[in-house]
């Protein structure tokens, strides 16, 4: 891919079922991307934490 995408589990927020923004969709998208080989591995990044002293 030409950009990075950034992915990481802590984006999962937990909805009730039914609710009208499903977000399980977000969750697939990198392995629906991976599968059909539109992204590699290397297209995603995690976020990185700092502290600020």
């Amino acid at each position: 891919m030409n950009f990075p995408i950034a992915f990481h589990p802590i984006y999962k927020h937990p909805l009730p079922d039914g609710h009208r923004f499903p977000m399980v969709k977000y969750e697939l998208l990198p392995q629906q991307l991976l599968l059909e080989g539109t992204a590699n591995l290397t297209d995603f990044l995690s976020p990185v934490y700092y502290v600020v002293i």
